[in-house]
């Protein structure tokens, strides 16, 4: 249990070293499901984040307008079509998250 609660102490530091926690609830719904629609490497489209319907259309634009601004995720285009990955700042964590794991199992 113990090793549990190291974990849970390191990804908690991690997120707030990251910025994570300062997400509103919807922005981290709609964060949580770019970074798993993006798990494959593949962007995922805006009418992906759309169709999902975390929260209402507008609501949708204006997570994502946050998450742009808050550096959490990357826009591009593809197709004609914006498209968003998240941000390659996070690969960092991403490693630390995996170490972490590594180092309490």
């Amino acid at each position: 249990m113990q090793s549990l609660d190291r974990l849970l102490h390191l990804l908690t530091l991690l997120e707030r070293q990251h910025g994570l926690s300062d997400l509103e609830k919807d922005e981290r719904r709609v964060f949580d499901f770019i970074v798993e629609a993006t798990s494959q490497g593949v962007p995922v489209a805006m009418s992906q984040i759309l169709k999902a319907q975390l929260v209402s259309r507008a609501s949708t634009y204006r997570h994502v307008a946050a998450l742009l601004d808050q550096r959490c995720i990357e826009e591009g285009f593809e197709n004609g079509e914006r498209v968003f990955t998240v941000a390659s700042r996070f690969g960092d964590l991403a490693r630390e998250l995996r170490d972490a794991a590594l180092a309490t199992s």
